[in-house]
C-alpha cells in the first residue's frame, strides 16, 4: 500500500534475493548511516510546509470555482464532481463502526481516514474506534517513527476535522482509547475492522462483522482459517488478488467480496505544487515504498537503473522511502560511482498533502514489487498523470493495463517452506519475481519516448476517475451493507 506510508506490518520473509527482508511485526535493521544520503533527505524535505500550503491555496481555489468539497459531514450531500456518476441509491439502514488507526501516516491509516470521510460525504451514520499504530521493534539509530517522533512529521488534521468530530476528540487526539472505545462502542450493527496484528474477536452485540485483513502470498496464515470462518460475516479484500488468496485457502467465496481503496483527485492532480526534489537532471524516475524490505522490490530496481543509464544521462531516480529503515548503505554505494546515474534518496514519512508533490516533481513511477495487497502509490501516480512501470503480476492488474501502464514481465516463486516470517501457511506461499532485464528495457524506452508515456499518463488519470476514487470506494460499501 501505500503513498510514503508504511504498511500494518513489515514484509514477509520470502526466497533469499538482494536486498534485506522485514520480519512481520519488526522493523529491519537500519544500514550503516552515510552523511551524503542523510544531507540529500534533509534538502529535499526543506520546503514541506510551504509545499503543502500551496497545496491547501489551490484546493480552496478549486472549491472556489465549484470543482467540489471536502470534509462535509453526515447528511451533507458531497459536492464532487470526480466521484461516481449519480444514481439511485438505497437506503443503508444501519450505523457503522470503523475500527483502525486513523492518526498514523502510514498506508493503513490513510485508507482507514479517507474512506471513512467518503462515507461521511455519502450521509453515512459512522462511528468511529481508534486503535494503536503497529509498535515496530527498536532499530538502532535514529530512525524516524511513522507516529511522528523523533523528528518524523505528524499527520496534519486539517484536512480530516471530520473524523475527529465524530470521535469527539480533541485537535491532538490525546484522549485515551478506552475513552474512544466506550464512545464508539459496539452498538452500531455493521462492524469494520481493518487492523494489524489481526484481531478476530467479534464485537460484542454487533450483527454483521467485517474484517480486512490484506494477505499477498498465495495462502493465508493456518491459524487465521479458522477464525476467519467462524467470526467475519465478512471479509473484504483491496484486490483480486487479496480476495484469491483467501478463496484458495479455503474461506468461501460468497464471504469474500473485492473493495478497492481509491483516491483523492482533488488531492491527486497533475497540477500539485511540486515538492522540493533536489535532483539536477531533467528526467526523473521515481520509487515510492519501504526500501528495506524485498517484498517492494527495490532491489531489482536498483540494479536494473544502475544497467540502463550512465552518469552521463539526463536521468534521475528519486527514492522516496519510509518506515522499515533506511538503505543508506546501498544508496550511498551507487551514490559515490563516477560512472552510476545520479540517485535521490528521501528517508521519513511525509504527510499526505506532500505525497501529491512527489510525483508532479517527477515524470515516471517504478514499482517493481514482488507482492502487494493493492498497490496504492502506482494509483495515486496514475491520478497525477503520471505513467507507471509495475509488475504485471498481482493487486496492480485491477488498475493498471498495458494501455495506461507499462507492465514487468514476472514469474510466480514458489516459497521454499510452507510459512511466510513467522506465520505457517495453509498451502505453499507464492509471490512474484519480477524480469530485470525486462526492466531495464522498460526504464530506456520510457526515457526515449517521454511523449508516449507522458500520454500513457494522460489516459491513466482518465481511468483512475471513471473508477477508482474514494467516493467509487465508499459507494461499493454502501452497495454491500444495502442488501
Amino acid at each position: 500500500m501505500n503513498g510514503a506510508r508504511g504498511w500494518r506490518k513489515a514484509s514477509a520473509l520470502g526466497p533469499a534475493r538482494g536486498g534485506t527482508v522485514a520480519r512481520p511485526g519488526a522493523r529491519c535493521v537500519a544500514r550503516a548511516a552515510s552523511g551524503v544520503a542523510a544531507r540529500v533527505a534533509t534538502q529535499a524535505e526543506k520546503g514541506a510546509t510551504a509545499a503543502r500550503r500551496a497545496t491547501l491555496g489551490m484546493m480552496r481555489g478549486m472549491m472556489g470555482r465549484g470543482v467540489g468539497t471536502v470534509g462535509v459531514g453526515p447528511g451533507v450531500p458531497a459536492g464532487r464532481t470526480a466521484g461516481p456518476p449519480e444514481e439511485e441509491r438505497r437506503d443503508f439502514p444501519a450505523s457503522l463502526t470503523w475500527e483502525g488507526d486513523f492518526a498514523s501516516l502510514h498506508s493503513f491509516a490513510h485508507v482507514n481516514r479517507e474512506m471513512v470521510l467518503a462515507l461521511l460525504r455519502k450521509g453515512v451514520d459512522v462511528r468511529i474506534a481508534p486503535a494503536p499504530a503497529p509498535a515496530p521493534a527498536p532499530a538502532p539509530g535514529p530512525v524516524p517513527r511513522p507516529d511522528g517522533a523523533d523528528g518524523s512529521p505528524a499527520l496534519s488534521w486539517s484536512r480530516y476535522r471530520p473524523l475527529q468530530d465524530v470521535m469527539r476528540v480533541s485537535e491532538h487526539g490525546n484522549r485515551r482509547r478506552a475513552q474512544w472505545a466506550q464512545w464508539a462502542g459496539s452498538k452500531g450493527t455493521v462492524y469494520v475492522r481493518p487492523v494489524w496484528p489481526p484481531d478476530f474477536r467479534r464485537p460484542h452485540g454487533c450483527k454483521r462483522f467485517v474484517l480486512i485483513l490484506p494477505w499477498e502470498y498465495g495462502y493465508l496464515p493456518s491459524a487465521w482459517i479458522g477464525p476467519v470462518t467462524e467470526s467475519a460475516d465478512e471479509v473484504w479484500a483491496y484486490s483480486r488478488h487479496v480476495r484469491d488468496c483467501y478463496v484458495r485457502s479455503g474461506v468461501a467465496p460468497d464471504k469474500v467480496a473485492v473493495v478497492h481503496p481509491g483516491v483523492d483527485p482533488l488531492l491527486f492532480h497533475p497540477q500539485a505544487p511540486r515538492a522540493p526534489v533536489p535532483a539536477t537532471r531533467g528526467y526523473r524516475f521515481l520509487f515510492v515504498g519501504g526500501a528495506a524490505t524485498s517484498r517492494k522490490g527495490f532491489d531489482v530496481l536498483l540494479r536494473a537503473y544502475v544497467r540502463a543509464f550512465r552518469r552521463s544521462d539526463d536521468v534521475c531516480l528519486v527514492v522516496k522511502d519510509y518506515f522499515y529503515g533506511p538503505v543508506k548503505g546501498e544508496i550511498a554505494a551507487v551514490q559515490a560511482d563516477p560512472d552510476a546515474p545520479e540517485l535521490v534518496y528521501v528517508y521519513g514519512d511525509a504527510d499526505p498533502w506532500m505525497m501529491p508533490g512527489y510525483y508532479t516533481a517527477c515524470d515516471c513511477l517504478v514499482l517493481p514489487y514482488r507482492a502487494e495487497g493493492f498497490g496504492l502509490p502506482a494509483l495515486e501516480a496514475m491520478a497525477c498523470a503520471r505513467p507507471v512501470i509495475v509488475t504485471g503480476h498481482g493487486a496492480a492488474l485491477d488498475f493498471c493495463s498495458s494501455d495506461v501502464a507499462y507492465l514487468i514481465p514476472a514469474k510466480e516463486v514458489v516459497f521454499p517452506e510452507m510459512r511466510v516470517g513467522d506465520f505457517p501457511t495453509c498451502g505453499p506461499p507464492v509471490w512474484a519475481e519480477p524480469d530485470e532485464d525486462a526492466l531495464v528495457r522498460l526504464l530506456r524506452h520510457v526515457f526515449a519516448h517521454r511523449d508516449e508515456a507522458a500520454e500513457k499518463g494522460r489516459a491513466a488519470r482518465a481511468k483512475v476517475l471513471g473508477r477508482f476514487t474514494w467516493d467509487h470506494a465508499a459507494a461499493e460499501v454502501v452497495h454491500r451493507l444495502s442488501g
